[in-house]
Formats: structure tokens, C-alpha cells, sequence
């Protein structure tokens, strides 16, 4: 068992051995705002505040392996035990949100998210009926309301579903084109069909241009700067060239859409061959803002 889905279990005996999908969500949003040492899940803005996909995947875990009811909310099969096998941290950092959350739920307990954290209720679907017209003012200023044109370049490496979707919503993009060779990938949410359902429910388009990859055999044997500049040489100088049409459907994208993430794999955008894609870009389009996203970690609340 991962030292998150411990922790999940230790807070769900903590409130009392039940928690509905929305209040366990948000508390555990609360434990990863609110103390660094447990933050073992990213969130971003999503139907009813804070959400996280990462949460879901490990309470279909933890039913499987008998530890969580199988129904709605987050329920646990046996209501002791969890709250012991928590190192110290943990298990102080659990009781400091009990006691300062006590029994608030439900809808308290998503208007105090929503006010303390204005940006995570961007896309709430109940936003309205949360707050009165002087909070709802409030938090709407709070949001990042830049819809200027811009290219940005972001790399799922070491970075979950949640965290990509937190950055792509909170900057207001519109369109992720992924630029892979090949969509696949071992970790959650980031093979093609999984990448593209869970943008679609955030109301952003995925574009696949796997023609604007890198063959995986020319990516062998990267040892230093001299060896991916020569990479990046023959990419934009053998590759680029054959693969124009691609090019041009990127370009109308952008023109479309406005706000246009190119995604791939590397954290750096100078080992990814994406940083190559967004300068041939920004040439053909004078004037295009192209940033990178790969250190971001969200527009502040």
C-alpha cells in the first residue's frame, strides 16, 4: 500500500469511518494545502471544486484489496486500525484537520474551499448557489482571466493527471496538442484515449500530431548538451520539413483556439524536442508568446 493510500484510509477513521465523494475530496485537498508533508495528491478546478482523478484510481484500489466499501462514498470495511499505522506526521497532521474541521460538511465545507482557494471553483457547476453575490464578486477576481494568445509547451514527466489538468484549466488553455510519436503511457492518464476523455470532461480539445515526434530510435544514446543539439538539428532539419501539413494544422489551431499547450514527455523543454516545435511556430506566427509550463504549479489562490 503507497504511504498516500494509508494516509486516505487514517482520515477517513478520523471523521468517523464515512466520508461522502465531495467531502473526502476536500478534505483531502485541505491536508495538501494545508500541510506540506502530506501533500500526496495534486487538484485541479473541476464540476464541484478540488478534484482529483489520483483519489478515485486509489479507492478502486482500496475496494479491491477489501479496504473501502463498494459504494459511492468512501467507506471503510473495518472503522479502526488505519489511525495507528500512520507514522507520527501523518498522524498529527490528520488529527490537526479533524479538530480544526470538527463536523463541518458538505456545503460549509465546500464554501470554505471555494473562499479560502477562489481559483479551484473556476469550473464548479454550483459556484452560484455556494455564495452570496459579495463572495461570488470576491472570488471571481481572483481568477486568472488572461485569454491572450499564447503557446505553451508543458512535460508530464514526474507529474501526475491532476497536476497537467491543474496547469492546462487554471491558464485558461483551450487546446492540448500532443506531439509524441507514439500516445502510449504506463502512467495513469496519459495514453491517448484516457488523455483525451479526461481533458474532454474539462471542456479542453486534444489534438494528436504524431507526426511531429521523434522516432524513438533517434532518441538513443543521449549523453550531454552536444548530443541533443545534434538531435535537435536533424529534428528540425530532416523532420520538420517533411511533416508541413502537421505544421499547418498547429498553426490554424492556434489561430483558432488562441490558447494552445504542446504536451510531451520531458520535464526540461531543453531535452524535448517540443521546445523545437513551439520556436518554428513562433517564427511562422510574429508576435505568438510561447511559455513553458513545466515548472508551474498553478496560478496562486
Amino acid at each position: 500500500m503507497y504511504r498516500r493510500q494509508a494516509f486516505l484510509l487514517g482520515l477517513i477513521e478520523a471523521f468517523g469511518g464515512e466520508l461522502g465523494r465531495t467531502d473526502c475530496q476536500k478534505l483531502l485537498f485541505l491536508a495538501a494545502q494545508q500541510e506540506s508533508d502530506t501533500k500526496y495528491y495534486d487538484f485541479f478546478p473541476h464540476h464541484y471544486g478540488p478534484f482529483s482523478h489520483i483519489v478515485m484510481q486509489d479507492k478502486r484500489r482500496l475496494t479491491e484489496l477489501g479496504h473501502l466499501s463498494d459504494e459511492d462514498g468512501f467507506v471503510l470495511k473495518q472503522t479502526a486500525g488505519y489511525m495507528d499505522s500512520l507514522n507520527a506526521s501523518d498522524h498529527a497532521a490528520v488529527v490537526r484537520l479533524a479538530a480544526s474541521m470538527g463536523s463541518v460538511r458538505g456545503r460549509e465545507l465546500v464554501r470554505r474551499v471555494y473562499l479560502a482557494y477562489p481559483h479551484y471553483c473556476c469550473r464548479s457547476r454550483v459556484r452560484r448557489d455556494m455564495l452570496t453575490e459579495e463572495e461570488w464578486a470576491k472570488v471571481r477576481s481572483k481568477w486568472n482571466t488572461d485569454l491572450s494568445p499564447c503557446l505553451f509547451t508543458i512535460g508530464y514527466e514526474g507529474k501526475t493527471i491532476d497536476a497537467i489538468l491543474h496547469s492546462v484549466i487554471v491558464h485558461n488553455i483551450r487546446s492540448v496538442v500532443d506531439v509524441r510519436r507514439n500516445a502510449l503511457s504506463m502512467k495513469h492518464g496519459f495514453s491517448k484515449a484516457a488523455l483525451r476523455r479526461y481533458l474532454a470532461a474539462s471542456e479542453v480539445r486534444y489534438v494528436h500530431h504524431g507526426e511531429l515526434g521523434i522516432p524513438s530510435a533517434l532518441r538513443h544514446e543521449l549523453f550531454g548538451s552536444q548530443s541533443y543539439d545534434a538531435l535537435f538539428a536533424r529534428y528540425r532539419n530532416e523532420i520538420l520539413p517533411q511533416v508541413n501539413a502537421s505544421l499547418l494544422e498547429l498553426r490554424r489551431e492556434v489561430s483558432e483556439q488562441g490558447r494552445v499547450a504542446l504536451l510531451c514527455f520531458e520535464a526540461s523543454p531543453g531535452c524535448c524536442h517540443r521546445h523545437v516545435v513551439a520556436e518554428t511556430m513562433a517564427s511562422a506566427m510574429p508576435g505568438l508568446h510561447v511559455f513553458d509550463l513545466s515548472e508551474d504549479r498553478g496560478v496562486s489562490a
